[in-house]
């Protein structure tokens, strides 16, 4: 099989499955998954679906042509209240946050962002100097998510992030990316850097499975963030804001709500009353 005729064959086919799609960022979004060869270990559920639908599809167009290529075996994952989060639990988190933390900037940076305030990659990585406000008692990031919406995401000086952030907006220009490296000349790295980057990472915290892969991708910090604002006492109504999901719907399945974190909720709003 010719590998750059079947890459090519798979970009035509992911353009025509992305054409289903009006918004650009979602077209883009798909085809850079449909291109992957395997599923990143800390995606989201929809994630992992629209990849295996897309592959599937690749797999069948070949096969009507005499050529066998391997598609993802098993059930398409359903979004529900089976679906887990796959957050760190704290021991994880604070392994792979000491690895983090030696990285070099703006990686090390961009790490502390994501972690403390749950950006997907592709939010934080787009992020501006000029989109962190610093103006007394309304410390922020200005964030830009799904479908063109942006919300604001407090910052506190309690937060890893905050020092890291000051040091690296200080003096910069309201337009620069405030992620770009020299090796991406001013623009800001591409998520599947970050993506390999974590990996790394979870590799030297010793975070892998059985046969050496890495056990979290980048989406696992956004996962843990959540859990750890909820096990702080945020309202699930809070954290839908934070992660900029459009539906609470999609909150309650991003989380883990497990029976003692519901108990505490309801007797908070008991005694209260």
């Amino acid at each position: 099989m010719d590998a750059a005729w079947t890459a090519e064959a798979l970009r035509a086919l992911a353009e025509r499955y992305a054409e289903r799609y009006a918004n650009p960022r979602s077209r883009e979004l798909v085809l850079r998954h449909a291109l992957r060869d395997a599923p990143d270990p800390g995606w989201a559920v929809a994630t992992l679906r629209t990849w295996m639908i897309v592959r599937r599809g690749f797999a069948a167009w070949c096969r009507e042509r005499g050529i066998d290529v391997p598609a993802p075996a098993g059930r398409l994952p359903v979004p529900g209240p089976s679906a887990r989060a796959r957050g760190m639990p704290d021991a994880d988190h604070a392994a792979w946050l000491a690895q983090a933390r030696r990285e070099p900037e703006p990686w090390r940076t961009y790490w502390l962002v994501v972690s403390d305030l749950g950006l997907r990659e592709s939010e934080a990585l787009a992020l501006r100097a000029g989109d962190v406000d610093w103006a007394p008692g309304q410390e922020a990031v200005r964030v830009r998510g799904k479908g063109g919406r942006e919300r604001l995401v407090p910052i506190f000086p309690e937060m890893a992030c905050w020092r890291a952030l000051k040091r690296l907006t200080r003096g910069r220009p309201p337009g620069a990316w405030l992620f770009a490296t020299q090796r991406t000349r001013g623009r800001p790295p591409r998520p599947s850097a970050a993506r390999d980057r974590m990996a790394r990472l979870c590799r030297r915290a010793g975070l892998v499975d059985a046969a050496g892969r890495p056990r979290y991708g980048v989406h696992s910090l956004r996962h843990t963030a959540a859990r750890r604002w909820l096990a702080q006492g945020a309202d699930v109504r809070t954290v839908q804001r934070l992660l900029g999901h459009a539906h609470l719907s999609t909150t309650e399945v991003y989380v883990e709500m497990d029976a003692a974190w519901i108990r505490a909720d309801f007797g908070r709003a008991v005694r209260g009353r």
